[in-house]
Parts: C-alpha cells; sequence; structure tokens
C-alpha cells in the first residue's frame, strides 16, 4: 500500500481476446498504468498524512503490509483470488527482493517525514534517467529515443532547479531521498531481472 509500489503486473492472454487485438492490449496497458497512477499518487498524499499524524515511519509501514498480507490470505480463502502457495525455489529469488523493495518504501516514508510532497515528486519523477541506463546495462533493453532523452533532461534541470530553490531544505530529507533514489533503482531492476526468471502469478 505504499506509494513504492512501482510494479504494475499485466496480464495478456496468450490465446484469443486481447492476444489478438493490438488496441485492446494498448487499452489494457492504459488502464493498468492509470490505476497505478492513481493508487501511486493517492498513497503518497496518503503516507505524508500518516507519518505526519503518527512519525514512527517503521510502525506505519509494519500495519500497510500486514493490511496487504490479510487481504490476500483473505480473498484467497473466499476464493475469489487463487494465490501460489510457498515453494522454497520461488521464495529464494524473492527474498533479495523483499529486502530491496522494504527499503525503499521504509526510506520513501522517512523521506516524507522530514520533506514534503513536492519534493519528493520531483526526486520520483527524474527516476527514469538512472533506470534507463541500469536498464540498458543490466537487462539489456534499449535506450529511450533521443526525443525522451530530451524529456528525461528536462525533468533533470527541473528537479536540480528545484533543490536550488527549495525553500524548505533541510539536509537529513535529501538524505533520506538519496537513501530512496538508490534503494528504488535496484529495487525497479531486480524485479525486472526476476520476474523475467521466476514464473508467478500477480498473487
Amino acid at each position: 500500500m505504499s506509494s513504492d509500489k512501482s510494479h504494475v503486473a499485466v496480464t495478456v492472454p496468450e490465446t484469443g481476446g486481447c492476444a489478438n487485438n493490438p488496441f485492446l492490449q494498448q487499452f489494457q496497458v492504459a488502464i493498468a498504468i492509470g490505476f497505478y497512477a492513481l493508487c501511486s499518487s493517492t498513497m503518497l498524499v496518503v503516507n505524508k498524512l500518516a507519518v505526519h499524524f503518527l512519525p514512527a515511519p517503521a510502525v506505519v509501514l509494519f500495519f500497510q503490509l500486514f493490511a496487504s498480507t490479510f487481504t490476500v490470505f483473505a480473498l484467497d480463502s473466499a476464493g475469489v483470488i487463487k494465490s501460489e502457495r510457498l515453494q522454497w525455489e520461488k521464495v529464494k529469488p524473492y527474498l533479495l527482493v523483499s529486502t530491496v523493495f522494504l527499503a525503499a518504501i521504509f526510506t520513501n516514508m522517512k523521506t516524507l517525514q522530514y520533506a514534503n510532497v513536492e519534493t519528493f515528486i520531483v526526486f520520483r519523477s527524474s527516476s527514469p534517467i538512472l533506470i534507463s541506463v541500469l536498464d540498458y546495462t543490466f537487462l539489456g533493453r534499449e535506450l529511450p529515443s533521443l526525443r525522451s532523452w530530451f524529456s528525461l533532461v528536462a525533468l533533470l534541470v527541473g528537479a536540480v532547479a528545484y533543490v536550488l530553490y527549495d525553500a524548505d531544505f533541510e539536509v537529513r530529507a535529501y538524505v533520506w531521498v538519496a537513501l530512496w533514489f538508490g534503494a528504488f533503482a535496484v529495487d525497479q531492476i531486480y524485479i525486472k531481472f526476476v520476474c523475467d526468471t521466476v514464473p508467478m502469478t500477480s498473487w
């Protein structure tokens, strides 16, 4: 339930339906991205309010993860979804995923504790610059096009300008956002690698 839950899983049937209709595939992806953006932006504000009224990010994070786990368990028990049972060969590669993901959302919480939402949004919007390079280096994916690079550089310039003129500049806030930036980048790259190599359902 954290705002750092940035992994959107879109399942497209292999035969029939959307698989034979590119428009429906694009529509499905667009819907998934839209819901992700809605959830992410909403949780960013909710988390900021949570750590404002309860300045204990670890406690807030614990209850969020507990609620997520309980919800999946309850839906599985009710037959609404079918979750996979724990298997060591799948749990093992996901141990590091869970650790890095936990680090990303904890540093996210600490950032929101000391910085305003605008600061976090600025740094988050500039994260694709590093992630696109890491994608190319470690996962063999294509680099952004020239037009995309112009957009990414514009985001970077905006981020730098924001830092230079931030009226609420606080060192510890920027320390936490820097730690988040690193954890988030590793999380994004490693989770893609594991999802590509370990077959699992969304649940």
